[in-house]
């Protein structure tokens, strides 16, 4: 049943791709000739005239949205990707929350003062190895000072943080600041990195 399904939405997709060419195509021949007309425009009287041009106007919106529909759906608007984990991160109304395929999400809550509160979850159908686990930290952790304007990040969790350059706060709390953070990965005054990191992080 699932490969049947499977094929049926492949055939969908087909089939909206092969309708979505025939609509491009009569457009741009409706345009074509709508063009041809306006080469002339002295065989046209003025209401003519401007009908025609306002259905140009009306093409040319059409066929953008045609043009869109053909690319390739848009990225989340943060992504990186650490020794073969992606992890992507999209805007919610929480602060930012992560996904990542080895099975790590995650919530970013930055408060006024730019401290993220970091909620680390692993989905229930997928136990993520531990190498996996703290690449999906390392880019999590990237994302949130390098793109996502945290000042500091602290967790709670049971998990030993120690290599990826966070401070064990006790109680299972782990905090790590930006300027730290910079600094175990090289970057100098003025925003220049080092060719070699102090810290593998």
């Amino acid at each position: 049943m699932a490969e049947r399904s499977w094929t049926l939405q492949e055939g969908d997709a087909g089939a909206e791709a092969a309708s979505l060419e025939e609509t491009l195509a009569r457009l741009e021949a409706e345009l074509q000739a709508l063009e041809g007309r306006l080469l002339d425009p002295w065989r046209l009287s003025v209401r003519e005239r401007r009908r025609l041009e306002a259905r140009r106007r009306e093409l040319f919106d059409e066929l953008s949205l045609c043009y869109d529909a053909r690319l390739p759906p848009a990225l989340p608007p943060y992504y990186a990707l650490e020794q073969g984990v992606e992890v992507t991160a999209e805007p919610a109304a929480e602060g930012f929350v992560f996904h990542s395929e080895s099975g790590v999400q995650a919530v970013l809550r930055l408060d006024p003062t730019g401290i993220g509160h970091l909620a680390l979850q692993t989905t229930a159908d997928r136990m993520p190895l531990t190498w996996a686990l703290e690449a999906a930290i390392r880019a999590i952790t990237r994302l949130s000072f390098e793109r996502l304007g945290a000042l500091a990040l602290q967790l709670q969790t049971v998990i030993d943080l120690s290599a990826l350059g966070f401070v064990d706060g006790g109680e299972g709390w782990w905090v790590l600041s930006r300027a730290r953070y910079e600094r175990l990965q090289g970057f100098l005054p003025g925003g220049e990195k080092r060719k070699k990191p102090l810290h593998p992080l």
